[in-house]
């Protein structure tokens, strides 16, 4: 029996075939004007994708005849949800659930218009034009880009910037369609709310283009969980908090608590059922608290594969141990350097140099089974690192400041397989340091000997 709490929000649609193939036909002409690109930071390029004939025709069965009637009403809106691949907005015009806007600014002779935006509890998408001479750099004249924050947000630090995506369409050198989408980092807001949009640059062209976006929440099922797996044996508890399901995506809260610092929790894996488990979910938002060892991360996620009509959904939980990277004063006689997690360690049997290289004998112990003597010698080739020592009121102090060897041209040569002992050359950036004498410190990182270890999946009934 289907979950009350969760409406069914997809509707039947009647495709008609002649039309779908003069569409297809359509968007095969029009595929070169695709512009589209994640925006993973707040300055980024955007370049010309072409969709597949495949994608067309995945795109095309959302835009049967009624639509056609609902986009003939407003040109702008017809343009943009014609050829952005967004089906989110696509399947909402359709429903008639997308907010019109026309709110214009201009800056520098770019004249920048919103034209619609929806809000699903989950994901948010905008709409626009930006008009007047694009400037590009040379060879980028198929680019596009806009540089914009959110509310107070500034620079890469936005909160709102985390998933935000930019694509672009239906572009000259005078025009360019666009559409943003972005997902909500903040959990609950307000049902209706005002989003300030502050773009500072259309291309190249810098200037100063401020929008307060009226947006309107479509209705949304909210699933209170709080459900908290443990797992002693490694001082580790999961907590899912709640799942939000928008009309057309889901998000979730997960808090993960650990009292090991050195661990890394990760709990992005999941599955529903039906389907393969090969799915990760998109983190939003993530922050961290910490309290002593006691380390609590808190995040908001977002998941592909999850419908109205899940029934559960099963999360696959790993924990890595994180690997330090031990040091010591390096003296001739040699040293060694163990890990604070596990039994590894490299022992330097003879430490010598000359004007231009210092030359290390080591013999490793206990490397992780699954390393191969390849990845081993690569990181003995690159994995030492010399810093001078530096005293501060008595206290010794790390100074990074100045490169001692360089590591790029360093070299591992195997002395002895059977007992893993290799022969480490690291040129040294200036000919006239001395680095055998008591105030150096050597560095071995032992990150790639973590080890990762899958913790007992959990599953939530979405149901009860």
């Amino acid at each position: 029996m289907r979950d009350p709490r969760f409406q069914n929000m997809s509707e039947n649609i009647e495709v008609p075939t002649e039309d779908i193939k003069r569409a297809i036909q359509k968007g095969i002409l029009s595929a070169e004007q695709i512009k589209q690109k994640r925006k993973k930071k707040k300055r980024i390029t955007w370049a010309a994708i072409p969709l597949l004939a495949a994608s067309l025709l995945f795109s095309v069965v959302y835009f049967p005849n009624q639509i056609s009637h609902a986009l003939a009403k407003s040109p702008e809106l017809n343009s943009a949800y014609r050829y952005f691949y967004d089906t989110v907005g696509r399947k909402l015009i359709m429903q008639k659930a997308v907010t019109e806007l026309n709110q214009t600014a201009e800056s520098n002779g770019i004249k920048i218009k919103l034209t619609s935006v929806y809000y699903d509890g989950v994901e948010i998408g905008i709409t626009g034009t930006m008009d007047g001479e694009l400037k590009y750099n040379k060879g980028e004249e198929d680019e596009y880009n806009l540089d914009y924050n959110f509310f107070d947000g500034k620079g890469d630090s936005d909160p709102w910037l985390s998933n935000a995506q930019s694509q672009f369409s239906n572009t000259s050198k005078t025009h360019a369609d666009f559409l943003i989408t972005l997902d909500n980092p903040r959990g609950e807001l307000a049902k209706d709310f005002t989003l300030p949009i502050n773009i500072r640059a259309a291309n190249l062209t810098l200037g100063t283009w401020k929008f307060d976006v009226p947006v309107k929440q479509l209705p949304i099922t909210k699933l209170n969980v709080n459900e908290t797996i443990h797992y002693p044996e490694y001082g580790v508890d999961i907590n899912v908090k709640d799942f939000i399901q928008g009309k057309y995506n889901t998000s979730y809260s997960m808090n993960i608590t650990q009292d090991n610092p050195g661990l890394e929790v990760n709990g992005g894996e999941y599955s529903v059922p039906g389907k393969e488990r090969n799915d990760y979910s998109q983190t939003i938002q993530s922050k961290e608290k910490r309290n002593g060892n006691e380390v609590k991360e808190i995040s908001t996620n977002k998941l592909a594969a999850v419908t109205s009509d899940t029934k559960s959904i099963t999360f696959y939980p790993t924990v890595t141990k994180t690997e330090n990277t031990p040091r010591a004063i390096l003296l001739k006689r040699g040293v060694t350097l163990v890990t604070s997690l596990s039994s590894a360690k490299v022992k330097i049997l003879k430490a010598e140099e000359t004007e231009e290289e210092l030359i290390l004998t080591v013999q490793n112990f206990n490397t992780p089974k699954d390393m191969s003597f390849s990845e081993l010698q690569s990181h003995m080739q690159y994995g030492f690192e010399i810093a001078t020592i530096n005293s501060n009121n008595g206290h010794e102090v790390f100074m990074n400041s100045t490169k001692i060897i360089n590591g790029p041209n360093s070299k591992a040569e195997v002395m002895d397989k059977k007992q893993s002992i290799f022969k480490v050359t690291l040129p040294k950036v200036n000919a006239e340091t001395t680095i055998l004498d008591g105030k150096h410190y050597l560095y071995y990182d032992f990150g790639v000997y973590a080890e990762t270890i899958a913790l007992k999946p959990f599953t939530v009934d979405l149901t009860k």
